[in-house]
């Protein structure tokens, strides 16, 4: 069973603290095909990925407390995802993440002739075939076409839209090969702001808090969990609307617009 979770907040420190709640959800459970983080540090966005299967759990919660980071993408792969070839998650592309829950793997050609149009300083970075690796990486075409890739400070409502072209584009391509392929729900960051995706599996976000009995809630401290599920994993969990994106900013403000220019895949 594929896992896909998302964090940010505006305070490294206190991070594992909040996530203290909610611990519990934050395990991966096996037969696990591989997992990896992607995380923002000291202006950077680091990757740490695990290709070997395991029968154990992974605990993402441990894994996030004990980095100084206040924005993470994390992926586990089922062992029966993209038919048992590995497909190592996040992508990464200089500060640019990405995960996604679902997809396929293409055919050489499929794969050619959605790959055709990535410039080459980009194309040499595809390492695989599946639909979400070049689903990334023609997101990141779009940002070249348009002068963004290089923005830190791209807005994730500008994301969104960049994204979604690069969607729509899949889809025309593609076509009917796409359907009986469930593309699940997917994650991009630039390691300050988060767009998520619901394609056609749910997602849900909570807000993370810190508080005490005496204190009560502490305000300075703003932080947002988003992860994949097949139901309400619990009290404070809002579910997205589906077919739609959740832009995050860097402020951790929110907004939901629905996906109207994808067309459904059943």
């Amino acid at each position: 069973m594929t896992r896909l979770l998302g964090i940010l907040c505006n305070d490294a420190e206190r991070l594992a603290t909040a996530l203290e709640p909610v611990r519990e959800l934050l395990r991966a459970e096996p037969p696990i095909a591989s997992w990896g983080m992607g995380y923002a540090q000291g202006g950077e966005v680091l990757l740490s990925q695990n290709p070997r299967p395991s029968d154990e759990p992974v605990d993402f919660g441990h894994a996030v407390s004990t980095l100084r980071t206040d924005c993470a993408l994390l992926h586990a792969s089922g062992a029966d995802e993209h038919d048992g070839q590995p497909v190592l998650q996040p992508f990464r592309y200089r500060q640019w993440m990405y995960a996604q829950e679902g997809g396929m793997l293409t055919s050489v050609e499929q794969r050619a002739a959605l790959s055709e149009q990535v410039p080459d300083f980009l194309q040499r970075n595809i390492r695989s075939r599946s639909t979400s690796e070049l689903l990334f990486y023609l997101y990141l075409t779009q940002l070249h076409r348009v002068g963004s890739l290089e923005d830190p400070h791209l807005a994730p409502n500008r994301a969104r839209e960049i994204f979604e072209t690069a969607f729509i584009e899949v889809q025309e391509r593609l076509g009917d090969v796409l359907v009986g392929h469930p593309l699940g729900s997917a994650l991009l960051s630039n390691g300050h702001s988060a767009v998520a995706f619901t394609f056609d599996k749910s997602m849900y976000i909570r807000r993370l808090m810190i508080s005490s009995a005496r204190a009560g809630r502490d305000e300075s401290f703003r932080g947002v969990l988003l992860l994949s599920a097949e139901s309400c994993p619990g009290e404070g969990f809002e579910e997205l609307p589906p077919r739609s994106a959740i832009c995050i900013s860097r402020s951790l403000d929110t907004d939901i617009a629905p996906l109207d220019g994808l067309r459904p895949i059943t």
